[in-house]
C-alpha cells in the first residue's frame, strides 16, 4: 500500500514537473522573441531620433541674411542756438 502511494505520488509530481518544464521552455521561447522585438524597436527609435535631430539641425538654423549698412543720418550743422 505504501509502495503504491509512493509510485502514485512520484508519477503525479513527475507529470507536474514535466508540465512545468514544458511551460518554462515555451516561456523562454516567447521571451526570446520579445527580446528580438525590443531590440528592433530600439534600433528603429535610434534611427528615427537621428533623422529628427538631422531635420532640426537643418531647419532650425538661423538664416544668415546680408544686411545693408545703415544710412548715415544727415547731421545739422550749426544747429539752433
Amino acid at each position: 500500500m505504501f509502495d503504491q502511494f509512493v509510485r502514485d505520488f512520484w508519477n503525479e509530481t513527475y507529470d507536474h514537473f514535466a508540465e512545468t518544464d514544458k511551460r518554462l521552455a515555451e516561456l523562454a521561447s516567447a521571451q526570446e522573441k520579445t527580446d528580438e522585438q525590443i531590440k528592433a524597436l530600439t534600433l528603429s527609435q535610434a534611427r528615427t531620433d537621428k533623422q529628427i535631430r538631422h531635420l532640426l539641425e537643418r531647419n532650425c538654423k538661423p538664416k544668415v541674411t546680408k544686411t545693408k549698412p545703415a544710412a548715415k543720418k544727415a547731421s545739422k550743422k550749426g544747429g539752433a542756438r
